[in-house]
């Protein structure tokens, strides 16, 4: 499936903060319960703090990405993908963009440990787990060892 990064801009925010909600609601209220106030301060922080991208498909949205360049690696803070996209190999299509764009550097993220399709997806496209943590799991790929 062809897919394109875009860089958002604050018209673009609305959209995050939409599909932000959907995904990750019900996790967040199973873990430590939703706190609409809090959610939209570290909502807000990341934005500023991050990478902002759009992946279009198709000539329209279907997701985000937002990232953290680090010298060692490349971090993925979110991955959403509306869930029209799901299941068809966009996500294996923008993590493939997304490695080329790091070139040489591996990619790490943390999957909520209840949330095993992500998990199961990430394990699948050649991530591994580095570390553990209370609630997540922290997953790293490295760019010469990408599959499809």
């Amino acid at each position: 499936m062809d897919v394109e990064f875009q860089s958002a801009t604050a018209n673009d925010k609305a959209y995050f903060w939409s599909l932000y909600v959907k995904a990750m609601r019900p996790y967040i209220d199973k873990i430590w319960g939703w706190d609409t106030t809090w959610q939209e301060q570290d909502f807000e922080k990341r934005w500023l703090d991050s990478t902002n991208l759009i992946i279009h498909t198709e000539g329209r949205p279907a997701g985000f990405i937002q990232t953290q360049d680090h010298i060692e690696f490349t971090y993925v803070i979110m991955f959403i993908l509306d869930t029209t996209f799901r299941n068809k190999g966009l996500g294996a299509s923008a993590l493939k963009l997304l490695s080329e764009k790091s070139v040489t550097k591996p990619i790490q993220l943390r999957v909520f440990k209840i949330n095993r399709s992500a998990f199961n997806f990430y394990i699948n496209h050649g991530f591994e787990v580095l570390d553990l943590e209370e609630s997540f799991y922290v997953l790293q790929k490295k760019v010469t060892s990408w599959t499809t």
